[in-house]
């Protein structure tokens, strides 16, 4: 789980309000085409769609985080020890397979390394999975949220 004291708890806050700022920056000024996206959110009611929302939120973000921040940047600490080299080695991968993710292209890439790089920091801070998972989480919400605006 990791520590979640004072320092912690403000660079989970600060890293969900960086990347939410982001994340809304870019649909408002980018103008995406999510259609692909939007044909994939569920026609049901306000409260399923909420509960989809935050299912989809939560396994997404367990699953990437354990992969990138789990077993990745664990393997280089072990091999290269902790610090910079794991976070970098971590978030490159990590924002190259959201190449066709959201944002996408090259810019979706360049801002989920910029993603990657906080969380790394969170999950190196906290020496846990709790604090970047729960980060991850709210960030997932917001994109999610934002399909959801575009549908209704």
């Amino acid at each position: 789980m990791g520590v979640l004291d004072r320092p912690v708890l403000w660079l989970v806050g600060l890293t969900v309000v960086v990347s939410s700022a982001a994340l809304v920056l870019w649909f408002l000024f980018a103008k995406p085409d999510v259609s692909q996206w939007v044909a994939a959110v569920p026609k049901v009611s306000m409260t399923a769609l909420v509960a989809v929302g935050f299912g989809f939120a939560v396994l997404n973000a367990i699953v990437e985080e354990s992969i990138y921040r789990g077993i990745v940047m664990h393997a280089v600490e072990r091999s290269l020890g902790p610090g910079l080299r794991s976070i970098i080695l971590q978030m490159v991968p990590f924002g190259l397979i959201h190449l066709d993710g959201i944002p996408s292209g090259w810019v979706g890439v360049g801002l989920a390394m910029i993603y990657g790089l906080m969380l790394g920091w969170v999950r190196l801070r906290s020496r846990g999975m709790l604090a970047p998972i729960v980060a991850h989480i709210f960030t997932d919400i917001v994109i999610f949220s934002m399909l959801v605006l575009v549908v209704r």
